[in-house]
């Protein structure tokens, strides 16, 4: 999937009161969180945006 984005940042909330320090999370097109990762080492395609990020939940309306 080459529309998968890749932002880096300082702190990632999972919304859960956990945090990962200097973290990289990859999200699809459609807003999903495909990776949240600790950011060991430069990673091409990867936009560094500082401050945080939050991650948070939604209902998904069933299909149909």
């Amino acid at each position: 999937m080459k529309d998968i984005k890749r932002y880096a940042c300082h702190r990632v909330y999972d919304g859960y009161n956990h945090y990962l320090s200097q973290s990289v999370v990859a999200i699809a097109p459609d807003g999903e969180v495909l990776e949240c990762k600790p950011l060991t080492e430069e990673t091409s395609f990867t936009e560094w945006i500082g401050g945080v990020i939050f991650l948070t939940t939604t209902d998904k309306a069933p299909n149909g």
